[in-house]
């Protein structure tokens, strides 16, 4: 569970680094797509909370398959063969 958290850790900081370029590079297209306007905080904490919750909400997902292999690797020993199966 240690491994698990510290790999998610390391795969926060990076994003968490870059969420303000995450944030436009992912709200480019629609921008694009509705040339004449453009996004709204619709509350005091939104034009800092979103891009992070955006890093954050992307090291979760590639961080998944970790913790899978992980949580594999922990029951995995306790199944008979058929069970593996």
């Amino acid at each position: 569970l240690w491994i698990s958290l510290l790999v998610y850790l390391l795969i926060c900081a990076p994003l968490l680094w870059h969420a303000k370029s995450l944030y436009a590079l992912l709200t480019a297209p629609l921008l694009e797509l509705t040339p004449h306007t453009k996004l709204i905080a619709t509350n005091i904490t939104g034009t800092f909370m979103v891009p992070v919750k955006l890093a954050l909400w992307i090291a979760l997902f590639l961080w998944f398959p970790f913790f899978l292999h992980q949580l594999w690797n922990f029951i995995a020993p306790a199944l008979y063969p058929k069970e593996k199966k």
